[in-house]
């Protein structure tokens, strides 16, 4: 996986939530999306993306469930987009 911008990984991070419709998920839950429902990256990949976007403060722990600290309905990917 290459250098993700900011925006991208909004793109990323927005994509399980909209997804499943919920606001808020597990962390196995964003990385078994990752991983195994839209086969965008392997494991290890799926962690450093969570990792960076608690870094930069996109998302952020809600008693045992992670929600992403924008709104998510503002967000919309475009058709087709894939993490690069």
């Amino acid at each position: 996986m290459g250098e993700t911008s900011s925006l991208s990984l909004i793109n990323i991070i927005v994509a399980p939530f909209q997804y499943t419709r919920k606001n808020h998920l597990t962390k196995n839950e964003i990385i078994f999306f990752f991983v195994f429902d839209i086969k965008w990256m392997n494991l290890e990949q799926a962690d450093i993306i969570l990792k960076r976007a608690f870094g930069e403060g996109l998302i952020g722990y809600k008693g045992e469930r992670i929600a992403p600290n924008f709104d998510i309905p503002s967000f919309e990917n475009p058709f087709g987009f894939k993490s690069s």
